[in-house]
């Protein structure tokens, strides 16, 4: 078909006309291959997270589902134990009894509310897991009550350095007199930890966390097993079994409480189609199981990344098959007579149509490679920028088979579909249109300035209304105490952001960036 006189002569008329064509498949092709990339790289970088967020344990046991049915049970009166005992606590015991267990501690948090001029922000404090390697880029491990290893990001973004202090507010629910009472401390930096921390903005030592005058929030309980057996994934799974069956008794013989309303199927083991174990609301995870689980999670904003790239990659590819249809439907005119002359010579219908879905085929080709260069182009540039300004961790763009077969294919379907009205149009061209008279062209046009202007206008136009739009809608919002190294949060087209404020008062009338 390329060595065909039709199609070659097709090619050689086509001009700048193709030129454009051709740069509207580019471009509709490069926001989806883009997108694509990226979302890859979106993948890549939340899994790496949740790999290092679970290093260190093989099984992790999700025992809120104990703590609120323990406060239910005391709420009610009917509780069996006292409010002194925890119920992940007394299960992590249980489990450290397993002979394929090497530890299993139970994890929690406090809420502290920053006082002082470094920080004015919401810290979650949590216990510092010894089943997981720190890496710490600064400084050293709390090793003091008053001591706090802070997440790097978190340090960063508070302007807080290894031994710096900062007073901070507790709070603790008195269940006698139900009031919250209030209380402070002071904690001292003792080092900065790098890498990927899912719930947390600092650790303190076991010591410390239980000298915080503030009321403990459970999260889960972190397996590590013994020798051979730490990392592999048969002996987790027969691990799990076993936990499971250690919930079931406890819970059975009146040792954990549970709110499941029916004591025939309190202590029933269900399977999850992921393969994790659930008894009485307490999730039992093997270490693959809750990477797959967090990855899930922390990824579901890669499907609104995805929607949002694809939305714009659909606009510019219906816009790209209006464009080449119209260049398609140009050109089969403007040939009509070239055409006529080659049925007058021989060419059949079938040999014109096959020509222009051919050369629309060879755009949709040159233009889906282009188009696949420049989004994985625009893909390792964002990235790039997402690792010096957002994420330092976040993953290099990659350029898939999917995104290079995805781009070529809707490069040269676009091309095709696009082409085919005009390529019947051209089968029908008559031999007898060679024997009009060849129309005398008149001159070149004026400019048509009054459209023009008109047209600039009404953009410049549209354009200031999205952006007063934004300004109008932006705001900002001041610590009630601001200093001179006061953080504040403006939110400017719907995204919010740190911004450094002077000492100008408690609130703003509009939000100064």
């Amino acid at each position: 078909m390329i060595g065909s006189p039709v199609l070659r002569t097709n090619l050689r008329s086509g001009g700048k006309r193709l030129w454009a064509a051709g740069a509207a498949v580019v471009i509709s092709v490069a926001f989806v291959v883009t997108a694509l990339i990226l979302l890859g790289s979106f993948n890549r970088t939340m899994e790496a997270q949740a790999v290092a967020d679970a290093e260190g344990a093989d099984l992790v046991v999700n025992a809120e589902a104990l703590t609120w049915a323990q406060n239910a049970a005391e709420e009610a009166g009917t509780s069996e134990t006292s409010s002194g005992d925890r119920p992940d606590q007394q299960l992590a015991d249980a489990i450290s009894e397993l002979d394929a267990v090497a530890e299993a501690e139970a994890l929690s948090f406090v809420f502290l509310q920053g006082e002082s001029s470094g920080v004015d922000s919401m810290l979650l404090a949590g216990d510092l897991p010894e089943t997981r390697t720190m890496d710490v880029a600064e400084g050293s491990l709390p090793e003091q009550d008053d001591q706090i290893l802070l997440v790097t990001d978190f340090a960063e973004a508070n302007n807080l350095g290894v031994g710096d202090t900062m007073q901070v507010a507790t709070e603790r629910f008195n269940a006698e007199s139900g009031n919250v009472e209030e209380g402070s401390a002071e904690l001292t930096v003792s080092g900065l930890a790098s890498g990927y921390h899912r719930t947390v903005s600092g650790y303190v030592s076991s010591e410390g966390l239980e000298s915080l005058d503030a009321d403990q929030t459970p999260t889960s309980l972190r397996v590590a097993m013994t020798g051979e057996d730490h990392g592999d994934t048969q002996a987790q799974e027969e691990l799990q079994q076993q936990i499971a069956d250690v919930v079931a008794a406890m819970i059975d013989n009146g040792e954990l409480p549970t709110d499941t309303g029916s004591d025939d199927d309190a202590a029933q083991i269900f399977t999850q189609p992921d393969g994790s174990l659930v008894v009485a609301g307490v999730d039992i995870r093997t270490q693959q199981q809750i990477i797959d689980a967090w990855v899930a999670d922390l990824t579901g904003q890669s499907t609104a990344l995805l929607s949002i790239g694809l939305g714009f990659g659909a606009i510019a590819v219906f816009v790209a098959s209006l464009v080449i249809s119209n260049t398609f439907q140009v050109l089969v005119a403007s040939r009509s007579r070239t055409m006529a002359l080659l049925r007058a010579v021989g060419a059949t219908a079938g040999q014109l149509r096959r020509a222009t879905v051919a050369e629309g085929a060879l755009l949709g080709v040159g233009g889906g490679v282009l188009g696949v260069l420049l989004g994985w182009s625009a893909a390792v540039g964002i990235a790039t920028v997402a690792q010096r300004f957002w994420l330092e961790s976040f993953s290099s763009a990659q350029l898939s088979v999917l995104a290079v077969v995805t781009g070529l294919l809707l490069g040269v379907a676009v091309t095709v579909l696009a082409a085919v009205m005009p390529a019947l149009k051209a089968g029908r061209t008559s031999p007898m249109e060679a024997l009009r008279p060849v129309e005398i062209s008149a001159g070149p046009k004026r400019i048509p300035w009054v459209r023009t202007v008109l047209g600039v206008l009404l953009a410049a136009g549209g354009l200031g209304g999205v952006l007063l739009s934004a300004l109008i809608h932006s705001r900002c919002w001041v610590p009630q105490v601001p200093s001179s190294d006061s953080l504040g949060f403006c939110s400017w087209a719907g995204s919010w952001f740190h911004v450094p404020l002077p000492s100008w008062g408690s609130s703003l009338p509009e939000c100064r960036v």
